[in-house]
């Protein structure tokens, strides 16, 4: 009977119908389930329970650390205490000043100017401040002196650059030879110099000049009267057998104001980069004592 079979037809349909609908029904309440229960997880999840837990093993690798400490110094491979690390952390230059070294060490302050220490925070910039009256009015006198000498003598200095010395602590890079090593005169000048200026030194040696044996010889002879590696830093003072290695330290450093030079050549290739160079190359004068005065010691006399 047709009309049977399209009530037959109507039925199967209907079920169909309802067992997808029960089945959609059922997947949206499994997604609604899931989403709620991730987002209940991630409010109740413990927060520091990852802290907690790296706190834990920091405690146990300590206690490990702690129980073989004898072994470990025993073997000399333990690793630096904390303290030996602040430390460490906390050291300063020998050439800096305890006002700036405290001010170093309480705020971390960085105090390097293009790679070098600031004049104003050295023990030179103290002890220059640190003078007498009396003491401070002779420094003065012979360092004008000595820069008076030196602008002036010089042919190559423009009568408009000889009375126009570098600022107070302004960068000045100073060329001696190592035969007027040893001469107290240049040791007052560059303590003058040293007193008033940011001052790095190259000595001119010989090919057969060797730092591991000879520099303490060296730095002995320049280390007379004031000036004391307080004064002028051991690193501050270089050591070159070659006139394009003067040319390249000067070249590398920066801001210099001026240079002192004896060599004719090296003040050639300097000038051509822009740099001021003053040339100082007098005979060597016989002393009092009958020894001789070194070529920049000459102009203190």
């Amino acid at each position: 009977d047709p009309t049977q079979q399209s009530i037959k037809i109507k039925q199967v349909f209907n079920m169909t119908t309802g067992e997808a609908t029960d089945a959609g029904s059922m997947l949206s309440s499994f997604i609604i389930v899931f989403f709620a229960t991730a987002l209940v997880f991630l409010l109740l999840r413990p927060r520091d329970g990852g802290r907690a837990t790296q706190a834990q093993n920091r405690g146990e690798s300590v206690q490990g650390v702690s129980s073989s400490a004898s072994r470990d110094n025993t073997n000399n491979s333990s690793s630096p205490s904390p303290k030996s690390q602040r430390d460490t952390c906390t050291r300063t230059p020998s050439h800096l000043s305890a006002a700036s070294a405290a001010l170093a060490h309480s705020v971390g302050a960085n105090l390097l100017v293009d790679g070098l220490i600031p004049f104003r925070h050295t023990k030179a910039a103290a002890a220059s401040s640190r003078s007498d009256a009396d003491q401070a009015a002779v420094n003065r006198k012979e360092r004008a002196r000595v820069l008076t000498r030196l602008l002036m003598e010089d042919e190559g200095v423009s009568p408009s650059e000889a009375t126009m010395p570098p600022s107070k602590g302004g960068t000045l890079l100073v060329a001696v030879p190592v035969d007027d090593a040893g001469c107290s005169h240049l040791s007052r000048v560059l303590y003058l110099l040293a007193t008033y200026y940011t001052l790095m030194v190259v000595v001119a040696v010989d090919t057969k000049f060797s730092v591991q044996t000879d520099r303490d010889a060296l730095l002995q002879k320049l280390y007379q009267g004031d000036l004391t590696s307080d004064i002028l830093p051991e690193h501050r003072i270089v050591t070159s057998s070659t006139i394009t290695g003067r040319v390249a330290f000067a070249r590398q450093l920066q801001r210099i104001e001026m240079l002192l030079e004896f060599d004719a050549e090296v003040r050639e290739n300097l000038s051509r980069f822009g740099h001021r160079v003053v040339l100082y190359n007098n005979s060597k004068l016989p002393a009092s004592n009958s020894t001789t005065v070194s070529m920049l010691g000459q102009k203190l006399l």
